[in-house]
């Protein structure tokens, strides 16, 4: 091989390599694309806060990943796909705060993307502003506040309380503790095995799912337009259940002890369904004007 020949190789295989590395570091993270961390500008910054700071960031698109730590600082990647787009940076008393914005008003939407990783305290507050993308918030024990217009949600180990509102986004909340309030208008609501005793959920057309228990003294509103409401709760849940569909149907699969009904027009309401299960420690309301309501035993 000529010399000439090598120098011509020698980019390619560095360009294999850096795309390798990509690679290596999306199946790190989970949540990268490799455009985005192999032609990226990278931005890293660590802020010295108390166990229990103010986080906030507001971002046009991209992905937003915020994980609890067992430390006192908040340590920021941010990988921006255009030199067009800055961060500012804003750090006072006990609240840090990051604002992504872009140079030129006519940048295309990917080259206003920037995908951030967030390191917190485990105790902090987190409030998130993301207009499209994906937010992902784990291990987080204070308040979560997600606001977004496109941006699905996932939501694990969240002790704290919990506002999420999406416009078209959907939402997945897991193994999570905290009260939770959840609006969208046409994106999915999804709960997997919660602790949690007070949850207020409601999305105009998408579907709403529940998976899990229901505890004593907890008080649980699910409420849709036309999706679909799934509820899958173990044998030895106790609620009292009150499930009405205007236009859709009302179907259970679980014993239900007899409850006589209150202040319903018979005109207006196609099916309802109210009746105890077990001890009737919870309070459970399902409400849809033309979806359909499901209660099955897991």
């Amino acid at each position: 091989m000529s010399f000439k020949s090598s120098l011509r190789i020698a980019p390619i295989v560095r360009r294999l390599l850096l795309i390798a590395l990509a690679v290596s570091m999306v199946t790190a993270l989970g949540d990268f694309s490799p455009v985005a961390l192999a032609a990226g500008d990278r931005f890293e910054k660590r802020f010295p806060t108390g166990s229990s700071p103010q986080v906030i960031l507001t971002n046009d698109n991209g992905f937003v990943v915020v994980r609890g730590v067992p430390r006192n600082e908040v340590h920021v990647v941010a990988t921006k796909r255009s030199t067009g787009v800055e961060i500012d940076t804003e750090s006072v008393g006990n609240r840090v705060r990051f604002d992504t914005h872009w140079l030129d008003p006519n940048m295309k939407p990917f080259e206003r993307t920037v995908d951030y990783v967030l390191e917190v305290p485990e105790r902090a507050a987190v409030e998130i502003h993301n207009v499209t993308g994906r937010v992902k918030v784990e291990d987080v024990k204070g308040n979560v506040n997600v606001d977004a217009l496109n941006s699905s949600m996932e939501l694990s180990g969240v002790a704290g309380s919990m506002i999420l509102r999406s416009v078209s986004g959907s939402m997945t909340v897991s193994n999570s503790s905290g009260r939770i309030e959840a609006n969208s208008i046409s994106g999915d609501i999804q709960f997997n095995n919660l602790q949690s005793q007070s949850i207020d959920a409601s999305t105009a057309s998408g579907n709403i799912s529940y998976i899990g228990p229901f505890f004593d003294n907890g008080k649980y509103a699910l409420s849709n337009y036309s999706g679909a409401i799934d509820v899958v709760t173990p044998e030895d849940s106790s609620f009292e259940l009150d499930a009405r569909s205007v236009k859709g149907s009302v179907q259970s699969e679980i014993p239900l002890k007899s409850k006589p009904h209150y202040n319903l027009n018979p005109t207006n309401l196609k099916q309802s369904l109210l009746g105890i299960y077990n001890d009737g420690a919870a309070s459970v309301h399902l409400s849809s004007f033309s979806g359909r309501i499901r209660i099955r035993k897991k």
